[in-house]
């Protein structure tokens, strides 16, 4: 009876799980939610059959089809956290004592103020008034008007001689910064996440073919468009990258990742946004709930980019820096903790004084009913998303780009007078195609450093040239 119940049990499981595959709807939340594509159905030859390849790219095939499977990967990864499991396989993952930590931290959460409250904490020295967001409608999401109020006055203190105005921060003003690690740690797996109590990171795994195709496919743009175009590439590195020593065993070097992609391009133009990064790790230059960089790290390497394409940077201190607390990002729903949630990521933007117009909105303020998001940016991942702007240069860039790029894109705005932004995951025309009216053109390709784990980005990168 019992094993009869047994193959009952078995057969209903698995008509279900056949039902989540065929019946509902791929889960497209993977594209915003994971920051990857799907897995492609794989091509079945007697080599891949026999090493084993095609079992394994099948395995990820299948699982990417899963109905509801962002929905099911978060409520697992709640039940792992709370038992403490770990896959076999999956590479430990450190928790670091929360009352062991090496001095004390400002937590950005509790220091943040919202614009309504206090519109700016970065202003330029006398400047006294928020601008408003631009006013002309997106094509492609609504968005709201900034409330803005007037900031109280502060004493502000300038830049000494000889300090880079690029990089100077208001001495009066506490900077926020990532949690130190701790002396003492325990081991503990949440999936392939390094988990600190208020601090969640990507693990990074190189890829060798993956960082090959990716060089590839930034260099054919550059090959296509080397008579009209300068070709940019940045590759960023997420903040695992800055951890102490004693924790980078259990993730590979992406400064080699990046450096391998760099050494094969040949026409394309490498920009160094590492060491810019790497030189303010211990600001508050990547979120600690979610696996993107903030606004400050964007920052930094549009500092870099301007330098290596040769622009006169418009430095922060022009900027307003407007603080929206109570974020909790998707590494937080990937791996929940208390500390996080009673201390949530702040989501800070920055608005010109004298702002240029703009044909769109590039800050997306939610409503008094949504959650605050890392959309904020542009509204999201769009596949055009087109900004005309008052510069009048003639200039033309276009950024070719995974999400990270949204917290960039906004301090390219005083430089061209028209950005095109193009996500290779949902675009289906042609670039070539595109810029054939377009002059006097500078291409970026940014994305994070992960996307050289899957070599199917750069197949993306190749669809829409």
């Amino acid at each position: 009876m019992k094993d009869y119940l047994n193959t009952i049990l078995f057969g209903v499981m698995l008509g279900l799980f056949i039902t989540l595959i065929i019946i509902f709807p791929d889960d497209l939340r993977v594209l915003v939610v994971e920051n990857r594509n799907l897995n492609s159905l794989p091509q079945l030859s007697v080599e891949t059959a026999l090493n084993g390849e095609f079992a394994a790219q099948f395995e990820g095939y299948v699982a990417d089809r899963v109905g509801w499977r962002t929905d099911l990967i978060m409520v697992a990864k709640g039940i792992e956290s709370a038992y403490g499991l770990r896959r076999q396989g999956e590479p430990t993952v450190v928790m670091v004592n929360p009352h062991q930590t090496q001095g004390a931290v400002a937590h950005p959460g509790a220091q943040a103020t919202s614009p309504a409250t206090t519109a700016a904490t970065n202003p330029e020295p006398g400047a006294q008034t928020s601008p408003p967001v631009a006013t002309q409608p997106s094509p492609t999401a609504p968005t709201e008007q900034e409330d803005a109020s007037e900031p109280e006055d502060e004493e502000k203190e300038e830049p000494s001689e000889g300090t880079d105005p690029s990089e100077a921060h208001h001495t009066h003003e506490q900077q926020p910064t990532n949690p130190p690690a701790a002396q003492e740690v325990e081991p503990f797996s949440v999936g392939s996440l390094l988990v600190f109590p208020d601090n969640l990171m990507e693990i990074f795994n190189y890829n060798e073919y993956g960082c090959v195709r990716y060089a590839q496919a930034v260099e054919a743009y550059a090959v296509a468009l080397q008579d009209r175009a300068r070709v940019f590439n940045v590759l960023v590195p997420t903040q695992i990258e800055f951890i102490p020593e004693r924790f980078q065993s259990v993730t590979d070097s992406q400064l080699v990742a990046i450096q391998r992609v760099y050494d094969d391009l040949k026409l394309a133009i490498p920009v160094d946004a590492y060491s810019r990064l790497k030189a303010h790790a211990a600001e508050y230059i990547y979120f600690r709930s979610d696996h993107h960089w903030t606004a400050l790290g964007a920052y930094y390497a549009y500092l870099a980019y301007a330098e290596t394409a040769g622009l006169v940077p418009v430095t922060i201190d022009k900027y307003i820096r407007h603080d929206l607390p109570g974020f909790l990002g998707y590494l937080y729903n990937m791996s929940p903790s208390t500390q996080l949630r009673e201390n949530p990521d702040t989501i800070s933007y920055y608005l010109l004084a004298d702002p240029p117009w703009l044909s769109v909105n590039l800050i997306h303020l939610p409503g008094a009913d949504q959650a605050l998001t890392y959309r904020i940016f542009l509204g999201g991942d769009y596949p055009l998303y087109e900004i005309y702007t008052s510069v009048g240069n003639g200039r033309t860039c276009v950024v070719i780009k995974d999400s990270y790029a949204n917290a960039f894109v906004p301090w390219l705005v005083p430089h061209y007078e028209t950005i095109l932004v193009i996500d290779p995951r949902h675009y289906e025309g042609s670039v070539m195609h595109l810029l054939a009216d377009y002059n006097d053109i500078d291409l970026i390709v940014l994305d994070y450093i992960l996307v050289t784990r899957y070599p199917e980005y750069a197949d993306y990168m190749d669809g829409i040239r």
